[in-house]
């Protein structure tokens, strides 16, 4: 699904949880990992190394000499520079930030992953304080909030192969306030989402289920449902149209990810790119 794992950092301790799961994740599926922090200036390129190679000793001795650290300096943004970086590698990188930090470069506030998705292709793994980087796991349940409309459903894809890859079950879920419940009942506010997880499993060939939720926060249903030892990952997709799409764009999709107890990997549909 991916080649290349790519921690980001901004030389603070919260950044480096980000670091920590990362080298988990590349130890399981055997993947290289790089680090990569953006530097202000030109000549804090060499402060910056040297302090990122010393930490992984002190972090991970026993494979600090296999992990790769690249300082850039800043250009423009900070996003535009990682995302610059990233399409020299074109390799299908998988990135994984954490969602706040404010070290040398503060490059991780929250606002930093919602601009950086406006230049990635590809998906975004993303940790919030209330995310234990040691206890997360690959193969536990996979959540994918869906809403009805396309845009919501272009996380299945990749939901489906993350949990083909690692031997997960992604879940769909399907919010559904009380006050917008159809006359019908419950067979009727099923459909949806049953509907979508059969397409999805006649697609993957592999075990989808789905569940409704109700509340009239999509935020928090979705993340009172992931506060389970079963479950490893929401991935969602960045917009939508209704439901979700209340707390997938912007401010509030760094409301779910900061508190979320699970790791969020997020994908922004190809026309919403660059």
């Amino acid at each position: 699904m991916s080649n290349h794992l790519i921690a980001l950092s901004d030389g603070s301790d919260f950044s480096w949880r980000a670091i920590r799961l990362a080298r988990r994740v590349s130890e399981w599926i055997d993947l290289p990992l790089e680090i990569v922090e953006v530097a202000l200036l030109p000549g804090d390129v060499g402060v910056t190394e040297r302090s990122l190679r010393q930490r992984l000793r002190e972090e991970f001795p026993d494979v600090a000499d296999t992990v790769t650290v690249t300082v850039l300096v800043q250009r423009d943004r900070i996003a535009s520079t990682i995302a610059q970086y990233l399409e020299s590698l074109d390799d299908g990188s998988l990135v994984v930030m954490s969602s706040v930090g404010r070290g040398r470069s503060a490059a991780l506030l929250g606002s930093i992953a919602e601009d950086l998705l406006h230049h990635l292709h590809g998906p975004l793994l993303v940790l919030g304080p209330e995310v234990d980087p040691d206890r997360f796991h690959l193969d536990g349940r996979i959540l994918v909030p869906v809403d009805g409309s396309a845009t919501s459903e272009y996380a299945l894809g990749l939901a489906a192969a993350w949990g083909v890859e690692h031997g997960a079950v992604p879940w769909l879920l399907h919010v559904v306030d009380p006050a917008d419940m159809p006359a019908g009942g419950d067979v009727d506010e099923t459909s949806y989402a049953a509907r979508t997880a059969q397409r999805l499993r006649e697609q993957s060939h592999h075990t989808v289920e789905f569940e409704v939720l109700h509340g009239k926060s999509a935020h928090r249903a979705v993340v009172g449902y992931a506060d389970d030892d079963d479950v490893s990952l929401i991935v969602a997709s960045t917009h939508g149209r209704t439901g979700f799409a209340r707390v997938a764009a912007g401010s509030e999709a760094m409301g779910m990810i900061h508190s979320s107890p699970v790791p969020v990997l997020l994908v922004r549909p190809p026309t919403l790119t660059g």
